[in-house]
């Protein structure tokens, strides 16, 4: 297995640098998980969103360290219908579009991690 290594040692703070598999990451800008088993998109500027193991979290992350995180279902709210689970995301100039459950909608802001719920149809 490659692991997509950003940096080693100690980062500000104390915080650990992050090492991620880079089997896992796309550079397309849109995964639907329904139909690959890719968990994140890298940006040209080398951040990766990645959809967590839970498949609940989107977390940021920027030279090796956690820039931000946040649980979709905990800040939403779980979905009256369909699994409580993230089933797509979608990566657009300042944001990530974010589909969870059947059909209910968020936004995050790629800078802060600012999430919005969108509604669900």
């Amino acid at each position: 297995m490659t692991a997509y290594l950003y940096f080693t040692g100690l980062a500000a703070y104390g915080q650990k640098l992050i090492t991620l598999d880079s089997t896992i990451i796309s550079h397309y800008t849109e995964l639907d998980f329904s139909k690959t088993d890719k968990r994140g998109i890298e940006t040209e500027t080398k951040t990766v969103y990645l959809v967590e193991k839970d498949m609940q979290t989107l977390t940021a992350y920027e030279h090796g360290q956690v820039k931000w995180k946040v649980n979709i279902i905990q800040y939403c709210g779980k979905p009256a219908t369909g699994q409580a689970a993230i089933r797509y995301i979608k990566l657009h100039n300042n944001t990530i579009s974010v589909t969870f459950g059947k059909h209910n909608y968020a936004s995050v802001d790629i800078n802060s991690g600012k999430t919005t719920f969108l509604g669900a149809d």
